[in-house]
């Protein structure tokens, strides 16, 4: 007989479709909601476990992605959003996509609770004066959730703008043999979406949403031309390479990049940390 759990986006039931072991040691039941697709763990016992290192081993991709994350978070912005705002990365990590998006140029900080500050120290969001950002990056976020919309309330509390990452429920009577993403050996994945829970959760918080291109999403207050992306991102990466990398003018519109101005400004700190 199948056990049932009430869905944590839209409270429909969600019935039991495999167990599997997590961690390679606890047998874990996972269910899936009868209304909006959306798949969740029992309740997740072994977190504390999962999390003894904030990245998971598993994680090889980890330096890839970021700059893959950077160069598409890159183009939205400039097709879509004001290019001098403030932006949060929300559970941003060690900070790797802050410090590439500040070398490209935009005000970025970074937020996490549990994972240290390697790469853009004096840019976390106590750091910054806003408490509103133009808009918040969540990449390989929202499958680590295990209550998704207490973290999106504080999200909008914040930005009317979500970037965000995932991938999505590729088809029905998905299971560990036949799709990647559930990850148990790591124990950090536990909530996973499909396009539809997307929708439900747009329509929770009364934003828009759009899926980018493939495992890539964003809510939105606004209504935003998705082709707009597509022509900003021919002429945003003409000169890369050499021309950029020897100054020259091209007609990239980045900005200018915040590395040297950042340095200073590390540089301050620690003459005022030891003085």
């Amino acid at each position: 007989m199948n056990r049932f759990m009430k869905c944590k986006i839209c409270k429909a039931n969600s019935v039991n479709i495999f167990k599997t072991l997590v961690l390679q040691e606890h047998n874990v039941e996972y269910f899936q909601c009868l209304y909006c697709d959306f798949i969740q763990t029992e309740t997740p016992y072994w977190l504390e476990q999962a999390y003894k290192s904030p990245m998971s081993i598993l994680d090889v991709g980890v330096i890839n992605r970021n700059i893959k994350c950077a160069d598409l978070t890159q183009e939205a912005i400039e097709a879509w959003f004001d290019v001098d705002g403030s932006f949060l990365d929300y559970a941003g990590g060690y900070g790797i996509l802050v410090r590439l998006m500040r070398d490209k140029g935009y005000d970025f900080v970074r937020s996490d609770k549990y994972s240290e500050n390697l790469f853009a120290s004096f840019f976390d969001i106590n750091d910054s004066s806003h408490t509103f950002f133009e808009m918040i990056t969540g990449f390989e976020v929202m499958e680590h959730l295990e209550n998704p919309l207490e973290t999106l309330e504080d999200i909008f509390s914040r930005t009317k703008n979500f970037l965000f990452s995932t991938e999505l429920i590729p088809f029905k009577k998905v299971n560990p043999e036949n799709w990647w993403y559930f990850a148990a050996e790591g124990g950090q994945h536990i909530s996973f979406y499909s396009a539809k829970t997307l929708k439900v959760i747009a329509e929770i918080y009364d934003v828009n949403y759009f899926n980018i291109h493939s495992k890539f999403h964003l809510f939105s207050k606004d209504k935003i031309d998705i082709k707009q992306l597509k022509r900003n991102k021919r002429n945003l990466h003409k000169g890369n390479g050499m021309n950029r990398f020897l100054n020259k003018k091209t007609t990239n519109p980045t900005k200018k990049s915040l590395l040297m101005s950042d340095y200073e400004l590390v540089r301050k700190h620690l003459k005022k940390e030891k003085g």
